[in-house]
């Protein structure tokens, strides 16, 4: 019987045969986006707090 397919595995599979300065860029972008993304939202969360409190 197959496995089913998974396109975790198969990104992983196709990251081990990329050249290293392409890894260290995919190493470095992901985590890079994931906190400028949570700084946004913070902001964001932040301003809607600012602003509801300022109401009472």
């Amino acid at each position: 019987m197959d496995q089913p397919y998974s396109a975790w595995a198969d990104w992983l599979s196709k990251f081990h045969t990329w050249p290293e300065m392409i890894q260290a860029l995919w190493l470095i972008a992901v985590p890079a986006t994931v906190l400028g993304v949570t700084s946004i939202v913070m902001r964001g969360l932040r301003e809607i707090v600012r602003a509801s409190t300022r109401e009472r």
